[in-house]
C-alpha cells in the first residue's frame, strides 16, 4: 500500500523515472509487482504519451503471467479517445471483453467521450443506449459529453434540452452549466448565457471561475468593459478566486478600453492574492503600454 501510494505520487507529478526506481526499490525487496502497481505507472505513461515504455510495462506484466484488469484497459481506451484514435480505442475495447472484464461507466464514459468530440454524436448515442441496456446508468460526465458537443455546434436548443433533463434527474453539475454558458458565448447570445448564471442559483448549483469568466470575456470582447468589471466584482463579493485567466481577459479588456491604469491596478491585485501573473498578463500590459504612449506622441 504504501509503495502504491508513493507510485501514485510520482506519477502524477510526471517522475516516471522516479516511480520505476522505486519499483526496482520494492522488487529487490521481495515485494513482487501487482496489478495495482502496474495500472499506475501505466497511467502515469499514458498521460505521457509514452508509447515505448507502455509496451515495455505491458510486456513484463504478460511475462509475470499478469493480465490487464478492467482499471488498465479504461486507462488504454480514454487515452487513445481523448487524442482521437478511435480505432485503437475500440480495439482495446474488443480485447478487454474477449478477455472477459466487463466495461464500466467509466470505460464507456472514455468512448463515448471520444466518438462525441470526433462529431460521431450518432453512435455515442448508441453506446449509451448499450450502457443502459447493460444496466449501467450514465453519470455527468457521460451527459456533459454530449451537450459538450452540442454546444460546440451551435445546437444550443437540443443543449438546453439535455441539461434541463438531467437537471431534473439531479445529475447537472457546475461543469454541464459552464459548457452551456460558453456555448451561449460563443454564438453571441450573452443574454441566455446571463440568465444560465442566474438559473444555476435557483437550482441549487453554485457558478466557479470559469462560469464567470466565460462571460466576463464575452463583455470584454463586445467591448462592454463596465459590465465585465460588474460581473467581476460580483465574483469577488461571493468569495470566488479568480485564476490567472479570468485576470487576463479583464486586464486585456481594460488595455483595449484604454483603461490602463485599471489594467494595472488588476495586474497589482493578482500579487495581493497570490495569483501569478503569466507571460500572457506580461505581454497585454506591454502592448496596451505601447499603445497608449502611440496615443500620446500623436496628441503632441
Amino acid at each position: 500500500m504504501c509503495y502504491s501510494a508513493l507510485l501514485h505520487g510520482y506519477c502524477k507529478e510526471g517522475k516516471i523515472e522516479d516511480a520505476l526506481r522505486a519499483c526496482r526499490e520494492m522488487v529487490a525487496r521481495g515485494i513482487d509487482m501487482d496489478l495495482v502497481c502496474y495500472g499506475i505507472l501505466i497511467d502515469g505513461t499514458l498521460k505521457q504519451h509514452d508509447t515505448r515504455r507502455l509496451l515495455v510495462l505491458l510486456k513484463e506484466m504478460d511475462d509475470q503471467g499478469l493480465s490487464p484488469d478492467n482499471v488498465i484497459y479504461t486507462s488504454m481506451i480514454d487515452a487513445n479517445s481523448k487524442v482521437g484514435n478511435l480505432r485503437e480505442a475500440f480495439g482495446l475495447w474488443d480485447i478487454m471483453i474477449g478477455e472477459g472484464c466487463i466495461p464500466n461507466v467509466v470505460t464507456y464514459t472514455a468512448l463515448i467521450n471520444g466518438l462525441c468530440k470526433a462529431g460521431f454524436i450518432d453512435k455515442a448515442e448508441l453506446l449509451c443506449k448499450e450502457m443502459l441496456v447493460s444496466n449501467l446508468l450514465p453519470n455527468q460526465i457521460t451527459y456533459g459529453c454530449f451537450i459538450d458537443r452540442l454546444a460546440e455546434e451551435g445546437n444550443m436548443d437540443k443543449a438546453v434540452e439535455l441539461h434541463n433533463a438531467i437537471v431534473k434527474g439531479v445529475l447537472a453539475n457546475t461543469v454541464t452549466y459552464n459548457i452551456l454558458i460558453r456555448g451561449f458565448c460563443k454564438l453571441g447570445r450573452l443574454e441566455e448565457a446571463m440568465e444560465l448564471l442566474v438559473g444555476m442559483a435557483d437550482n441549487g448549483f453554485l457558478p466557479d471561475c470559469i462560469t464567470y469568466s466565460t462571460i466576463i470575456y464575452e463583455h470584454c470582447r463586445r467591448g462592454s468593459l463596465h459590465e465585465a468589471i460588474r460581473l467581476w466584482d460580483s465574483m469577488l463579493n461571493k468569495g470566488i478566486m479568480p485564476d490567472t485567466l479570468a485576470y487576463n481577459f479583464l486586464i486585456h479588456g481594460c488595455c483595449v478600453a484604454g483603461e490602463l491604469n485599471k489594467a494595472f491596478e488588476l495586474r497589482d491585485d493578482m500579487f495581493r492574492r497570490g495569483v501569478k501573473p503569466s507571460k500572457v498578463t506580461h505581454d497585454i500590459l506591454a502592448r496596451g503600454n505601447h499603445l497608449k504612449n502611440s496615443y500620446e506622441n500623436v496628441d503632441q
